[in-house]
């Protein structure tokens, strides 16, 4: 029976696939896992080392989780645990990550918009990111190599300050300064949520969606896509696979500790559209 410690924003959609696709390989495999939930807050407070405390005191054989890249994630090696990086900041590369091919989802992304006779196109993500800052360059490059004649602009906040922190009259100017029709892409569906929430606060038209500008995410959690109004267009990902994935991986080094650690990938599938790019 393995015993893995789960520490992630359990309000997203992605984490909650995560679980229940792990929840699926232990049901396939036969085996009882016992799942923990461990909130962010004991990181945040009172650091990693805190988190292997209680990981000690759990006895649990593996740790999957969102850590910073300053966070010694090496102590979970020295005290016999597993860790595995939730794609968070930057990879890791002492420990396994699960993560994905960030600049297909820009491209597939930017193939959609160029499908429906978009000319103008945007990014809206977070600086500093690996997930962000490889779907802007996918994205980029697939809409460069369509036709040079197409515009492009990108609008990126500095995650080192705050990931979650934005500020709306700076995007909106920025929205409003766009040729229109235009179509943005955003790192995610949190951000692509802001710039819905932007567009609405600009006043004397010309910002409507999709006729004005159409609004792209990643991710696909249903909860954000429909809370938005308009309902947001995403591009959803095999995230539930991805958990059945690290489990075998954590299964397979559990068993075999000389077995060689390797990246769990996510890959992008379909994009889901609802309002905001129904046009």
């Amino acid at each position: 029976m393995a015993r893995v410690i789960f520490l992630t924003d359990f309000s997203e959609e992605y984490a909650r696939h995560l679980l229940h696709g792990i929840a699926r390989f232990a049901q396939t495999a036969g085996e009882a896992w016992s799942l923990y939930r461990l909130p962010l807050s004991i990181r945040d407070k009172y650091g990693i080392e805190e988190v292997v405390k209680w990981a000690r005191r759990m006895k649990v054989d593996a740790i999957i989780g969102q850590f910073y890249n300053t966070d010694n994630v090496d102590l979970f090696r020295q005290n016999g645990i597993l860790a595995v990086a939730q794609d968070f900041k930057k990879r890791f590369t002492s420990i396994p990550n699960i993560t994905g091919p960030h600049r297909l989802a820009g491209k597939m992304c930017a193939e959609y918009f160029i499908n429906k006779g978009f000319r103008n196109f945007a990014f809206y993500g977070t600086r500093h990111i690996d997930w962000s800052d490889e779907r802007c360059q996918g994205f980029r490059e697939t809409i460069a190599r369509a036709n040079p004649a197409f515009t492009f602009s990108a609008l990126r906040s500095n995650a080192q300050v705050n990931l979650w922190y934005y500020d709306p009259k700076r995007i909106a100017d920025w929205i409003r300064s766009l040729p229109k029709p235009v179509a943005i892409m955003a790192c995610d569906d949190n951000q692509a949520y802001h710039i819905i929430e932007a567009c609405q606060q600009i006043e004397g038209g010309g910002c409507r969606i999709p006729d004005d500008v159409a609004v792209l995410g990643v991710d696909n959690d249903e909860t954000i896509c429909r809370l938005s109004s308009p309902n947001l267009s995403s591009l959803n990902q095999g995230v539930e696979q991805g958990g059945y994935d690290v489990a075998r991986l954590i299964d397979r080094m559990l068993r075999d500790p000389d077995a060689a650690p390797e990246d769990v990938v996510v890959m992008p599938t379909h994009i889901v559209t609802r309002q905001s790019t129904d046009i």
